[in-house]
């Protein structure tokens, strides 16, 4: 642990809680140089956080100037060891990083959605990538700064869509619908709880899954935006329940 990280880490008061933890966290693990190379799940850990959430707030501080971020490789290969961080010790109060963070959804271990463009909670599993962000101008005023939304990777995406969608053909030209869209996490959001609900619908049912669209047809054709009824009590099974439970 770098005291003079430490020390610096403290004294960044336009954070808010959640930020301010990761960087301290980050601190207790710099050299003197602010020099740290921690683990995403280390860092979960200490902070009492979902690791996506982690990986959020990471990009923020560096989006605000609190760090820079490299990836390390394993000598001679190709193979990633992780990231290294570098604490920008030099800078006195970062730019950009109070605001509404918490209310965003990096406030703690299980957030809750938030944000103009919604997130996913940040919890264990929860998808946090939005951040309402500050800036105080020279009357010490606080003003609006744009909205910083940082998003989870097409392919951790699609990964999510392709797993939940029931009917797995035509992979290669679904992730190049999904590329078109490159949704933010709150569309992200509504295009699972769409597929979720759409498996219980008799289209989507009937004759095993005949006539549920291959994955690329329904996204081009904005399928979320469709209104899909409640399930209905009864002894019905989704096509996707069927598959994992089987058919007797």
């Amino acid at each position: 642990m770098s005291v003079r990280a430490m020390t610096w880490a403290f004294a960044q008061e336009d954070l808010k809680p959640g930020p301010k933890l990761v960087l301290l966290a980050l601190a207790d693990r710099a050299n003197e140089e602010g020099l740290c190379w921690p683990s995403i799940p280390t860092l979960a850990r200490k902070c009492s956080m979902g690791e996506r959430t982690v990986q959020v707030v990471v990009k923020f501080l560096a989006l605000c100037g609190c760090l820079q971020i490299s990836e390390q490789f394993v000598p001679g290969t190709k193979a990633r060891r992780g990231n290294l961080y570098q604490l920008l010790l030099a800078r006195v109060t970062p730019i950009g990083c109070g605001g509404g963070a918490d209310s965003a959804g990096v406030g703690g271990a299980d957030s809750a959605p938030g944000g103009a463009n919604g997130s996913r909670g940040g919890g264990a599993n929860g998808d946090s990538a939005s951040i309402d962000s500050s800036v105080k101008n020279p009357s010490g005023e606080e003003k609006s700064a744009p909205r910083v939304a940082l998003v989870v990777s097409w392919r951790e995406g699609f990964g999510q869509v392709w797993a939940c969608y029931p009917r797995k053909v035509g992979k290669g030209a679904a992730e190049k619908a999904y590329q078109k869209i490159n949704p933010a996490p709150d569309l992200l959001d509504t295009i699972l709880r769409k597929i979720e609900a759409a498996t219980h619908t008799a289209q989507w049912i009937k004759d095993d899954g005949e006539f549920i669209p291959h994955l690329a047809t329904w996204l081009n054709q904005r399928r979320w935006e469709d209104e899909y009824p409640a399930p209905s009590p009864g002894p019905a099974r989704s096509f996707a329940d069927s598959m994992l439970r089987g058919n007797g």
